[in-house]
C-alpha cells in the first residue's frame, strides 16, 4: 500500500510539474526532476524489498511426512510451496520457552541449511488457539524426529513418518 502510495505521490508530482508548472512554485525544474526521480527511487525500493518479504510467505501444512512452514528461509528461495520432509531436519533445537511452551526452534537440515521456526508467526493469520496447536504440532514433531529409530532412517534416506494418532492428541 505504501509503495502505491509512493509512486501515486511520484505521478503526481510529474502531473503537476507538466501541467500546473505555477502551483508547485519551484523554480528550478532540475531540482524537481531530481526530486521526482530520487522518490521513484525510494519506491522502487520499498517495492522490491516488498516483493521478497511477500515471497518468503509459505502455505503452512502439517502431513505425516513433512511440514510446509509459515516462512521459507531468506537463503533458501524456492517457486512455489516449500514442503519439508522429516527426513531432511537433522534437529531441531528450542531458541526459548515460557511456561512449558516452546514457540521458536532453531532448524537444522541435512544439506546444513539452517532457519529458525516460530509458532507465533502465525498470530498475523491465525488466533492464539491456533498458534497454541501449531505449537504442540512443532514439540511433536521435534520429539519425533529425534527419536533414534528415525534418526537411523532419515540417515539412510528412508521417509520419516510420524503417525496422525500423535498429531490429534493435543
Amino acid at each position: 500500500m505504501a509503495d502505491a502510495a509512493i509512486f501515486g505521490v511520484g505521478f503526481g508530482l510529474i502531473l503537476a510539474s507538466l501541467f500546473f508548472p505555477s502551483t508547485l512554485d519551484i523554480r528550478n525544474p532540475t531540482l524537481l526532476a531530481l526530486a521526482t526521480v530520487a522518490l521513484f527511487a525510494i519506491g522502487v525500493y520499498a517495492f522490491w524489498n516488498d516483493y521478497w518479504t511477500l515471497r518468503r510467505i509459505n502455505s503452512v501444512s502439517v502431513t505425516t511426512t513433512g511440514f510446509g512452514p509459515p516462512f521459507k528461509p531468506k537463503h533458501h528461495p524456492v517457486k512455489g510451496d516449500w514442503f519439508l520432509p522429516y527426513k531432511e531436519i537433522l534437529a531441531m533445537l528450542p531458541v526459548a520457552e515460557k511456561g512449558g511452551f516452546v514457540p521458536a526452534y532453531d532448524v537444522t537440515l541435512r544439506d546444513e541449511l539452517s532457519f529458525q521456526i516460530n509458532a507465533l508467526d502465525l498470530l498475523v493469520y491465525l488466533g492464539e488457539k491456533e498458534v497454541r496447536r501449531y505449537a504442540r504440532i512443532l514439540a511433536v514433531i521435534k520429539e519425533e524426529i529425534q527419536r533414534p529409530a528415525n534418526q537411523e532412517r532419515a540417515a539412510k534416506g528412508d521417509d520419516v513418518v510420524i503417525p496422525a494418532e500423535r498429531f490429534r492428541v493435543m
